[in-house]
């Protein structure tokens, strides 16, 4: 499978992976604990994590429900998504989402974490 990320989705995509990984795991346990996801978006109840607005927050939203969205859509093992949004990724013209062979290993177990939650 060929992915694009879509153009709105980008900037949120390079930020996930420029975060520290303790506000990943912020935002993990925000997802086991808190409200499905898609609720998100009523601006309420957002939890509070470092490096991340609230405004970031509703974006995140609605890039992790693309990404479930398009991960059952296709109906693929999550290694392989998690695979083809990485090449996605590297084929992409927008800069922050340009990673190096060296960040593949850390870009895809953080992907995988994310995307290993809880559904929306």
């Amino acid at each position: 499978m060929t992915l694009k990320i879509p153009e709105r989705h980008q900037a949120l995509l390079a930020k996930i992976i420029e975060l520290p990984e303790s506000a990943i795991d912020s935002l993990l346990t925000a997802l086991e604990k808190e409200q499905p996801i898609g609720k998100w978006k009523t601006g309420h109840n957002f939890p509070s994590i470092d490096g991340l607005s609230d405004a970031d927050l509703e974006r995140l939203s609605s890039t992790l429900t693309s990404l479930y969205a398009a991960r059952a859509e296709n109906d693929v093992p999550l290694s392989k998504f998690v695979a083809d949004v990485v090449g996605a990724m590297r084929r992409s013209a927008y800069t922050g989402l340009q990673i190096t062979k060296e960040q593949i290993p850390n870009v895809k177990a953080r992907l995988t974490k994310l995307l290993s939650g809880r559904s929306i």
